[in-house]
């Protein structure tokens, strides 16, 4: 009996070992403008020229780890950026997608691991709270409509 239970303990320490070095694999539902690089633990997502963001983010899972998620020039363009929804990860780039507005809440998801953030090339007039970001490290906001007084 305790041999079995030995074994047992080894093989099933022997799985988790191996499914923890396993690299996280690109969601295999990314809209056909998006391109996806895996990692050993985490993935690196690029989306161009007429991506939608509702369906770029729900494609991807809150439990993995993205380390760079960029969005270029989205379709159509959204006037007010929403909630995001719950997601790791590290870089968010959106870019050129129309952004005039930012809801206060649109960080709460994401605020435990984003330390980049680049919202350039869309219409903000003015900068959003970043307060909830506590690990962000560099923000950009270049080619916007912000006015400085």
């Amino acid at each position: 009996m305790k041999r079995n239970l030995l074994l047992f303990l080894i093989l099933l320490y022997g799985c988790i070992s191996v499914y923890a070095i396993l690299p996280i694999r690109c969601p295999s539902n990314l809209p056909l403008f998006c391109k996806c690089e895996n990692q050993m633990d985490k993935f690196r997502v690029t989306c161009h020229n007429g991506s939608n963001i509702n369906t770029i983010l729900s494609s991807l899972d809150p439990e993995d780890t993205i380390d760079k998620l960029e969005i270029h020039n989205c379709e159509p363009k959204i006037k007010k950026l929403q909630i995001l929804p719950p997601m790791k990860v590290k870089s968010l780039t959106i870019d050129g997608c129309g952004i005039e507005e930012i809801d206060e809440n649109a960080w709460n998801n994401v605020a435990l691991e984003l330390d980049e953030l680049k919202l350039t090339n869309n219409l903000l007039k003015k900068i959003p709270s970043l307060i909830q970001l506590t690990n962000l490290i560099s923000a950009d906001f270049s080619h916007n409509q912000v006015c400085y007084r």
